[in-house]
């Protein structure tokens, strides 16, 4: 058995030499100019390496990501392999995640490849080229007649509309104006069992934009010397476990606690992937396969010194304390939740 792999798409469409000349093609023309497929600039190794091993062969199985991104990819890998040996029994292979059980399951259920949602992508990239090459080909020609000093301005379905949001976002900044307020702050500190506890108070009208009457609110609590305390509210609050961390997930609480950029978040990700620490970073998928199993995945984690005695509570699991993890309503089919994969005993560079 001959095992070799690819790096995302192989292959890209584009038009003919013919119409890439932006100045002499209408651009209304590329809406219906033809256009070609070929081998991406940095998927030439991968190419050579696929032709490599096609020779003589006489049966391919595809194991590409399980969504549509991975099916194209697959047809691509296949037309290279039929280039050269034909003809070949295709079989693929489904799976989600890199386990024993996954892997086994994903071989025993082996079933031919989709062609419908490779088609589907293959749209989709002759949308965005059509759409991006006609209207970055105006735009950029239009704003260099009058701001020459202006490179390329790209234009994207993606793009745009994302472009959209920032600008809503900083027109609203812009426009805010900020206003003083006060407010009282009530604080009590008690002694209770030898420790120190903190009591605040909360005050109904919450803050005042006026100063003055807040001041002489302030003056009568003070010349009053007491208080009277008219209702104590009791209650339990729970704090619900999180749903397994998808990629959004990721850079919006990395983001919020360690005030890390997104780009910033996703290049650590990368490293701690590339450094077989944590599973793929780059997934839509909230809810884990029951393929995998979560106890293995924790008892890797017990030699911890930091979180290593509660890993230890949870597989040994006294008093229920082990209940698995919540399902969301995601899962893209290709890539499980980001989890760590091994313990981590050591600092990254």
């Amino acid at each position: 058995m001959l095992v070799t792999s690819v790096c995302g798409h192989i292959m890209n469409y584009d038009f003919p030499e013919k119409y890439r000349n932006w100045k002499g093609t209408p651009f209304t023309s590329l809406y219906t100019a033809p256009i070609e497929k070929k081998v991406t600039a940095n998927a030439k190794a991968a190419v050579s390496s696929l032709k490599e091993a096609a020779k003589g062969i006489n049966t391919i199985i595809l194991w590409l990501d399980c969504d549509r991104e991975g099916e194209a990819i697959a047809f691509d890998v296949l037309d290279v392999c039929k280039s050269i040996s034909k003809p070949l029994k295709v079989y693929r292979a489904h799976f989600s995640t890199v386990t024993v059980e996954d892997i086994r399951n994903a071989l025993e259920n082996l079933t031919d490849p989709n062609e419908k949602l490779a088609n589907a992508v293959t749209i989709r990239q002759e949308v965005d080229l059509r759409i991006g090459a006609c209207f970055t080909r105006f735009q950029t020609l239009l704003i260099q007649e009058m701001f020459p000093k202006y490179g390329v301005i790209s234009y994207g379905p993606c793009q745009f509309p994302t472009l959209g949001f920032i600008v809503e976002r900083y027109q609203l900044i812009k426009k805010f104006v900020p206003e003083k307020f006060f407010y009282l702050d009530c604080r009590v500190e008690r002694e209770v069992a030898n420790k120190k506890l903190e009591v605040k108070f909360e005050w109904g009208r919450n803050r005042l934009f006026d100063e003055l009457a807040t001041c002489i609110l302030l003056e009568s609590c003070e010349e009053a010397k007491h208080a009277k305390v008219i209702k104590v509210v009791k209650k339990e609050t729970y704090k619900r476990k999180p749903y397994p961390l998808n990629t959004i997930a990721l850079q919006k609480t990395a983001s919020r606690k360690l005030h890390f950029s997104g780009h910033k978040i996703m290049e650590m990700a990368e490293k701690l992937y590339n450094k077989g620490l944590i599973s793929y970073p780059r997934t839509e998928t909230s809810r884990y396969s029951s393929t995998i199993n979560i106890k293995n995945l924790v008892n890797r984690q017990t030699g911890s010194n930091v979180w290593g005695n509660f890993a230890t509570r949870l597989i040994e699991n006294k008093d229920g304390l082990f209940k698995g993890p919540l399902n969301g309503k995601d899962d893209d089919k290709a890539h499980p939740p980001i989890h760590p994969v091994k313990l981590a005993r050591y600092v990254l560079d």
